[in-house]
């Protein structure tokens, strides 16, 4: 007992605070590795979240105000489209790349947002004579969720019907309609992101609560520690100053006996 009271610095004028500090520190130390990566993964997921949200709010509104636009030809919108949508594609693929901080991976609201965008290019849209589907007029969705255009269906589609296609991307029941109600859909109070979100948040209030009850016990660790080690350090210094007297007792025998 006296070696390790000795070895932890017991009755030899160490500072205990510093050393219990020390102690509780490395106490701890796994809860917070680990709480700081739960709350570093939750943060991620809450950002992805709010980043594809704003994303999809921003290409909605940019397309409803050139949809209205007669400068811009119907060429030139559905490029427009197509840019946006694979951006908003690319940030929900991102999200849910296993292994990356935040991953969103089985998502049910980033899942429900996926899901709507898919639709679009097969949804019917109202105005066009002949071509009744953004993949009607060529626009094909890629393996990875992502679309492409086929240029020369889209060139025949317009050549064929004009003021249709325009119609199908700026008319109620059309394009601009479809990618309102996703947008609206997806991005609105209750709606799927913000339900993932919500979800999140919550999380994140648990690991606030969990950090604190981590202070709390800290500090109790502490005080006890502080309470044991000075217990332990008046018990030291007592025998090492019975030990002390006893040497001097000892050598004052024998040096009367010799």
């Amino acid at each position: 007992m006296t070696s390790i009271l000795s070895a932890l610095g017991a009755g030899a004028g160490v500072d205990s605070k510093a050393l219990v500090a020390e102690l509780a520190a490395s106490a701890r130390e796994n809860r917070d590795k680990m709480l700081l990566a739960k709350t570093t993964s939750n943060t991620a997921k809450i950002s992805a979240l709010a980043s594809i949200g704003s994303a999809l709010t921003e290409f909605a509104t940019a397309f409803d105000i050139d949809a209205q636009d007669e400068t811009v030809s119907t060429a030139k919108l559905l490029n427009e489209f197509v840019a946006g949508f694979n951006q908003v594609r690319g940030l929900i693929a991102g999200a849910v790349v296993p292994g990356a901080s935040g991953a969103l991976q089985g998502d049910p609201g980033l899942r429900a947002a996926a899901v709507a965008l898919s639709r679009l290019p097969l949804e019917h849209l109202a105005g066009g004579a002949t071509a009744q589907s953004l993949n009607d007029l060529g626009i094909a969705t890629n393996r990875d969720g992502t679309l492409r255009i086929d240029r020369a269906r889209l060139t025949a589609a317009i050549v064929a019907d004009p003021m249709g296609v325009r119609a199908m991307l700026t008319a109620a029941g059309g394009l601009d309609t479809g990618l309102t109600a996703v947008r609206d859909m997806v991005t609105a109070k209750g709606g799927a992101l913000d339900t993932s979100t919500a979800r999140y948040t919550r999380i994140a209030t648990g690991l606030a609560v969990e950090q604190a009850r981590i202070e709390a016990d800290n500090t109790r660790l502490i005080d006890r520690l502080t309470r044991s080690f000075s217990q332990m350090d008046r018990q030291v210094a007592m025998i090492k100053a019975s030990q002390s007297y006893l040497t001097q007792q000892i050598a004052a025998w024998n040096s009367t006996n010799n």
